[in-house]
């Protein structure tokens, strides 16, 4: 999903986290740019990922059954 900003984000099934990808500060065989944010709830395989109007990032778990909001300003993820 891409965001205003033109990050990437992607959920990580197996890894329990979102991930981001910061196109601008991306480079070739590095990780510069990439971000990941692990999901405090134990096997919640988040799947699904939205950007909403005002920005916010919201996805669902396979796992645990809920939808979560990723914020940003403070870079945690509240199921």
């Amino acid at each position: 999903m891409l965001d205003k900003a033109g990050s990437v984000w992607f959920t990580e099934l197996h890894g329990n986290s979102i991930g981001r990808l910061e196109i601008s500060k991306a480079q070739a065989g590095r990780s510069a740019g990439f971000q990941e944010f692990p999901i405090p709830a134990k096997d919640s395989h988040p799947h699904g990922i939205a950007v909403d109007k005002d920005g916010g990032i919201w996805f669902t778990e396979m796992g645990g059954f809920f939808q979560g909001k990723f914020r940003d300003r403070i870079g945690r993820v509240v199921p």
